[in-house]
């Protein structure tokens, strides 16, 4: 009895290693706390356990990675503490050390390592997601953070190769601030991909060279070749890091490997025979014309929690925004505001845009009557997302849900927990069917649990875009959905340039889908999407067929023939704050944003600058549909590197058709001139 009593209080103490919530869910799969314990030492036992706590819930999984992490890491450092422990029993005894005052070596030793070494490397949690979610914080300030700790990496690998920057950051009063500056503006994200593709090159060629710095051409190719196997985008990242500390180490230009014919060539190569035996990329898939109703009605549905709905209201400004997943965090909640004119917003940042970029901020826009269901959603989302629950001054737009998602907690919800919390919401969404009015939700569920990873967080993106072209309108105007000519206009210009196409091209495309158009067509999408169920075993039933919510109209065309116009409540107050919106985008003096006045343009790259010179009209490629363009009278004051070898070919074969005809009217007029003289003399 006693036996027994002792191994159930050591299998209680075992057991009180978990928290108290999840011991129940843990007994009931194990008898032993030891098999549990022993299963998180392997990564497919740490799913088994993880499952096993959340329920198999996505959002459960999603939330207590951590603290299963966590209590993992805690447990192997106790390990590695009793371990030590044992093994100072066998080690001899150290020699008595004398006390002294060690406050100046102190000093010396913290100046000393300040100038010495460009970073002091930091142990715990450094990554930018995890410090998001920790606390309440300024993103710009974890991101600079998160810079600095690529920063640190790179610049050791440009201190490892001796680079001539090296020399030049030794003569600086603060190193470490030098550092930071010599990488310019990149961002943190690209700091991380350059040294992430670098460690697998500098350790191999550690390992097989025993270098730190590739010396010669096959330093690299040799790599590449054997490489063979990987994905086909590895030769290029390749080529950028190397870029990237070839510059920021400042590598005299015939001495960079980055830009050697051959390095190119042969990456090149291997990335084509890549691309051949690689499976053909997936785009992100378009939400269905359903799932968009569907949203629209979960917004003013009452029985859903309060943070269910301001999700349902994001993913829809997602997709008359052309947002990313990654670019809703950076709008700024102190700016949107909503008029009779619609909702406007301003993106702090994204993915091409922010500081340090041409265009620093850029507006986006959503007409008051936008509508597919007949119900007044923007109105409803932005009254819910201004309730106190869930608004207060912070610098980020959405906070982490609550554990009941009833309101919001003051964490920062990162992009990819924001992906968590769609699909989440995508499997409350109900099946909408035909009101008297509006379109209303049913009983039924739309999507199954199967069928969610179908859609991604760039699924919005290019929604509107696709619906726009599909209606047939202008790739000028199409352009503006996404911001993708932000920084080539002048801020008041673009401001008032955008905000008019943006709100007409959304009308039709509202027009279009509840009247009719001869372009809608969805059947090819719920094909895809019915094919995609087919392989998770939903049929068509549960699948494609709960998406059909088209009919035809007198014309044959499909239509949603419902919910248009829409009846909407005229807001009375905030009418001038949308003149207060302030969208800065760097202006360039001396520049004429009205490009298509002049006979010349110039072409300028994003990334080298390079200048090539285009005459009007006379090749495919447009003004706007480059990074930056510039207008000239004249070919000698444009500054050009190089002619458009379209445009050459058109203006050499006009200036030597011209050439043709001014010398055989010169020579005609001459003979008319010349005759009379000739008569004269006969006379």
């Amino acid at each position: 009895m006693a036996t027994a009593s002792a191994e159930a209080g050591r299998g209680q103490a075992c057991w009180n290693v978990f928290p108290a919530e999840w011991v129940e869910r843990l007994r009931s799969k194990y008898s032993q706390p030891l098999v549990a314990l022993e299963l998180l030492e392997s990564p497919e036992g740490f799913e088994d356990v993880l499952g096993v706590i959340s329920g198999n819930d996505i959002l459960q999984t999603a939330l207590l990675r951590g603290r299963l992490q966590a209590l993992r890491n805690q447990l192997a450092v106790k390990r590695k503490i009793v371990q030590s422990q044992v093994n100072a029993g066998f080690k001899k005894p150290r020699l008595p050390v004398h006390q002294s005052d060690s406050s100046r070596a102190q000093e010396t030793f913290a100046v000393a390592a300040n100038a010495l070494v460009p970073f002091t490397r930091k142990r715990g949690k450094s990554g930018l997601g995890r410090s998001l979610l920790a606390v309440e914080d300024d993103p710009d300030i974890l991101e600079s953070r998160e810079r600095e700790r690529w920063v640190e990496v790179l610049s050791t690998y440009i201190i490892d190769a001796q680079l001539p920057v090296v020399a030049l950051i030794e003569g600086s009063e603060d190193r470490r601030q030098a550092w930071r500056r010599v990488f310019g503006a990149r961002r943190a994200k690209t700091l991380r991909n350059r040294a992430r593709s670098f460690k697998h090159y500098r350790m191999w060629l550690e390992t097989v060279r025993g270098l730190a710095w590739p010396s010669r051409v096959s330093d690299v190719t040799d790599f590449l070749e054997e490489r063979s196997k990987c994905g086909f985008s590895v030769p290029g990242e390749l080529l950028a890091a190397l870029s990237v500390l070839e510059s920021v180490g400042r590598v005299h230009m015939r001495d960079r490997f980055s830009s050697d014919e051959t390095v190119k060539a042969v990456a090149q190569s291997i990335t084509e025979e890549l691309q051949g035996r690689a499976a053909p990329r997936r785009p992100a898939k378009l939400y269905t014309m359903a799932m968009l109703i569907a949203l629209e009605i979960h917004v003013l549905d009452e029985d859903a929690s309060l943070f269910s709905r301001i999700i349902a209201w994001v993913i829809s400004l997602q997709h008359w925004t052309a947002m990313r997943a990654d670019d809703v965090q950076w709008l700024d909640p102190g700016r949107m505001t909503l008029t009779d004119s619609g909702l406007s917003g301003v993106l702090r940042r994204t993915k091409t845009t922010g500081p340090g970029r041409r265009a620093r901020e850029v507006p986006v826009y959503v007409g008051r009557e936008v509508s597919l269901s007949g119900n007044d959603w923007l109105q409803v989302g932005f009254a819910l997302f201004k309730m106190p629950e869930v608004y207060w001054e912070r610098m980020y737009f959405l906070p982490f849900p609550s554990a009941d998602w009833t309101g919001g907690v003051k964490k920062h919800l990162s992009p990819e927990m924001l992906n968590v919390c769609i699909k989440r919401v995508l499997a409350e969404l109900s099946v909408p069917q035909r009101g008297e009015h509006a379109w209303v939700k049913s009983s039924m569920s739309l999507l199954p649990q199967e069928l969610l990873p179908y859609w991604s967080g760039h699924s919005a993106r290019h929604w509107l875009p696709s619906w726009a072209a599909t209606l047939g309108v202008s790739k000028p105007d199409r352009v503006f959905l996404g911001r993708w000519q932000a920084g080539a206009h002048e801020s008041n210009e673009y401001i008032v340039t955008s905000r008019e196409v943006v709100h007409r091209v959304q009308m039709q495309v509202v027009e279009g889908a509840a009247v009719g158009h001869s372009g809608i067509d969805e059947r090819p999408l719920l094909n895809e999407l019915q094919e995609f169920a087919n392989t998770r075993g939903v049929s068509f039933a549960r699948g494609a067929a709960r998406h059909r919510v088209w009919r035809t109209n007198d014309s044959g065309h499909r239509a949603l023939l419902l919910g248009f116009p829409l009846d909407y409540e005229h807001i009375t107050e905030g009418l001038d704050v949308e003149a207060a919106l302030e969208v800065t985008v760097e202006d360039e003096d001396g520049l004429d944003p009205d490009v298509s006045c002049f006979p010349y343009w110039v072409s300028i790259s994003r990334r080298s600058q390079f200048r090539r010179l285009h005459a009007k009209d006379k090749c495919g490629i447009m003004p706007w549909s480059v990074f930056r363009a510039e207008g000239f009278r004249s070919v000698d004051s444009a500054n050009a590197d190089a002619w458009c070898k379209t445009c050459w070919k058109k203006v050499s074969c006009e200036e030597a058709s011209a050439s043709q005809e001014v010398s055989s009217s010169g020579s005609s007029s001459s003979t008319e001139l010349e005759e009379p003289e000739q008569a004269s003399q006969e006379e």
